[in-house]
């Protein structure tokens, strides 16, 4: 199926957004999922469902400051 994946459009087999993020080879240690703009807990994963169309953006936490 066809999906948007961090703004780009991606193909995949995965039916739900836990088997989508096991086929992403740079996955950071932490993360947040969206799900068509929803954040999504990473204890519902398994049971988010992928569909057509559907846009997933993964976003990473990045630590900085003032110097």
């Amino acid at each position: 199926m066809k999906i948007q994946l961090n703004g780009v459009p991606a193909d995949t087999e995965a039916g739900t957004l836990r088997e989508l993020l096991d086929t992403l080879p740079d996955l950071p240690e932490h993360y947040a999922v969206a799900l068509n703009d929803e954040i999504i807990p990473k204890e519902k994963l398994s049971a988010a469902g992928l569909h057509e169309g559907d846009t997933v953006e993964v976003f990473s936490f990045m630590a900085g400051g003032a110097c």
